[in-house]
């Protein structure tokens, strides 16, 4: 029994090794001919770990998922990966409570406020409010300077202690856009965004981070201009839809500082046929992050009469990228934010 079988062994050997041979032949002529980043696992081929569909050939996919790769959503991967190692601990949380608890305001405009609302009968609610809040810094056994020095030197613990998991996911992460974009020169963004979040940074460390989100910033400026003015024009959609039937007239966009805005002219007609002009626009500032990922981040859309600089502001900071317009559900934020306002 054992003679018979060792033949079949040895046959059955013999074709796996020339399967495998088969598939690290194939491996190498796409790698040369194709796509260094195409591997064949499996029996199948795969670039950057998305795998071929039925039909596709090999140049296809490659094409496919450098066509597909967004760059917002990347950059949301970034900071999911940071704000899930180093989210702040429950003692660094209620630090950061008793700093809100404080308020913003300095000592001696507190002081100034109470005398200047104490014999006034409108702010007598107000008043209340800012000698609870005197009351509560007298009896404190601490300031605000002491607390944030406090909390500060909490994060550092904290990001010291994380940093070997930190630097890790960001590499990995930046390595597999890095794949998928077949752009080895991108790899060197790990090193630019661990520097980014690294609080325990030298002077020259510091200056050397600040001058590439400058140039970054310069360059999102202009790379925002046309992503920005899509967004606009679909947010007027937007207001069009949920206020009332209004035709653009114009469109201007102005850049100032680290900030671009483009605001549309626009006429509403109401149903009595009077017509009224209004402005209708979107205001981002640029990030300085890598162009891969975005340019610009939306601060607020507004929608006010004509020549006023007040009217009604919807807060979008910090929500989407200009670049995510085409984004559902990044959009269907800011429609749920637009129908909050409009409701």
């Amino acid at each position: 029994m054992i003679k018979f079988l060792a033949p079949v062994i040895i046959v059955a050997a013999t074709g796996l090794v020339g399967l495998v041979n088969k598939d690290a032949i194939y491996e190498k002529y796409l790698q040369t001919q194709v796509n260094k980043n195409l591997v064949i696992e499996t029996g199948s081929t795969k670039y950057c770990g998305h795998v071929i569909k039925d039909n596709e050939t090999p140049e296809q996919l490659v094409n496919r998922v450098k066509q597909q790769f967004n760059g917002a959503a990347a950059f949301r991967q970034v900071i999911d990966i940071y704000e899930n190692i180093l989210h702040d601990t429950d003692e660094i949380e209620a630090i950061t409570k008793k700093i809100r608890d404080w308020g913003w305001q300095g000592d001696d405009s507190l002081v100034e406020d109470i005398a200047k609302y104490k014999d006034d009968p409108y702010q007598q609610d107000y008043l209340a409010e800012l000698i609870a809040l005197q009351d509560y810094r007298k009896s404190a056994s601490h300031n605000k300077d002491e607390l944030i020095k406090e909390r500060d030197s909490l994060r550092d613990a904290l990001y010291l202690a994380k940093k070997p998991q930190l630097e890790k996911d960001i590499s990995n992460a930046i390595s597999q856009f890095s794949c998928e974009l077949d752009d080895e020169s991108f790899n060197q963004e790990a090193d630019v965004i661990l520097a980014s979040l690294n609080p325990t940074l030298s002077g020259e460390e510091k200056k050397h981070l600040e001058e590439i989100v400058k140039k970054r910033t310069v360059q999102g400026l202009k790379n925002a201009s046309v992503p920005l003015e899509t967004f606009t024009k679909k947010f007027y959609e937007l207001i069009n839809d949920a206020v009332a039937e209004i035709k653009i007239l114009d469109s201007e966009t102005i850049v100032k500082d680290q900030t671009i805005t483009n605001t549309l002219s626009v006429v509403s007609t109401n149903s009595f046929g009077k017509k009224q002009r209004f402005e209708v626009g979107c205001v981002a500032y640029a990030v300085g992050i890598n162009p891969i990922f975005g340019s610009a981040s939306i601060f607020n859309c507004f929608f006010r009469k004509s020549g006023e600089t007040l009217g009604d502001s919807i807060y979008l900071h910090d929500l989407m990228l200009v670049e995510e317009f085409d984004d559902e559900n990044q959009w269907n934020k800011v429609k749920k934010e637009v129908l909050k306002e409009f409701k």
